[in-house]
């Protein structure tokens, strides 16, 4: 230790640990949304190309014209032997191409929101009884789902009207919907309100448990692939498990199998819901939905963690 006239000299603070893998690093705002934009690419195109067949199972079980009933493994029976295996990849494009962007958005929001905020006081102020949580944590949370809300609705909306065979245009024609598009981007947005609701809670329980495990439990993420499929599969999957029931309201409004006009929205669909199959009809799906969850987020988020580390040693 080192001294001084007046005796030893205070050891001096470690700074703190940064895990390899952490989401989001020590540099300002801009450099962390960049980060985040370019790996959430990445990590957009792998979890639909890993999870889509598993999805379209979930979506088929929840909001389908005759899949209503059934399991998982039922309905995976049933749409293949009456449409064929590539009956599975049916609305892949929409969901390849959009999770690449809304991911990338959410990760670069969410990285641009914790730079900006960490100077200040008020934002870095731990939430009591979370363990040392800070506040800019779930703040950045709801900013990141506000931007893929915003960028995710009316994707989902064309894949869940083509994973229940429809078409998403409301008019006969594509020269009619040209003629109105104000008519057809209002009816792009449908079920946008549910699906705010939803990706708010899922994201923020996400990112609150991924900075819970970085700061606690380091050594385990900060394993290469393991750690990384681990806290992306099981923190994205505990959080679709929390808003399941906001995933179902979503697919029925969006899918809209039952003919209901405009005026009947998600809290009317719930109260339906609960009049005819109780509780266990708001967690209609979550068999095929946590597993989808939990290979494709996994995956996805080794890819990520391994983009960022790349990214981190270039400068």
């Amino acid at each position: 230790m080192a001294t001084t006239a007046s005796g030893p000299a205070a050891p001096v603070p470690a700074p703190p640990r940064q895990s390899a893998h952490s989401l989001v690093g020590s540099s300002g705002g801009a450099t962390e949304g960049l980060r985040g934009l370019a790996c959430g690419v990445l990590f957009g195109l792998t979890s639909p190309i890993v999870g889509h067949p598993i999805d379209t199972i979930k979506t088929q079980m929840q909001a389908g014209v005759g899949y209503q009933r059934g399991g998982a493994f039922r309905t995976l029976a049933s749409l293949v032997r009456a449409e064929g295996v590539l009956a599975l990849y049916r609305g892949l494009l929409p969901p390849l191409l959009g999770s690449s962007i809304f991911r990338s958005v959410q990760f670069s929001a969410y990285g641009a929101a914790m730079g900006s905020l960490q100077e200040s006081p008020a934002a870095r102020a731990v939430v009591p009884g979370t363990w040392g949580m800070e506040a800019r944590v779930p703040l950045a949370g709801v900013v990141a789902s506000t931007a893929r809300a915003l960028i995710e609705t009316p994707l989902e909306y064309i894949k869940v009207r083509q994973q229940t065979g429809q078409g998403w245009l409301t008019a006969p024609s594509a020269a009619e919907a040209l003629a109105h598009p104000l008519r057809e981007l209002a009816a792009l947005y449908r079920g946008f309100s549910i699906t705010w609701l939803r990706t708010t809670g899922l994201m923020t329980a996400f990112f609150v448990q991924v900075d819970h495990l970085e700061r606690h439990h380091h050594d385990l993420v900060a394993t290469p692939l393991l750690g990384p499929f681990l806290k992306g599969g099981v923190c994205a999957t505990t959080g679709w498990i929390l808003v399941w029931p906001f995933e179902v309201l979503k697919s029925r409004v969006q899918a809209n199998t039952e003919g209901f006009g405009p005026e009947v929205g998600w809290l009317a669909r719930a109260r339906g819901i609960l009049a005819s199959t109780g509780v266990r009809g708001l967690f209609r799906g979550i068999g095929p939905g946590v597993a989808r969850s939990l290979v494709a987020n996994g995956s996805s988020m080794v890819v990520y963690s391994q983009c960022q580390a790349m990214m981190r040693r270039g400068g």
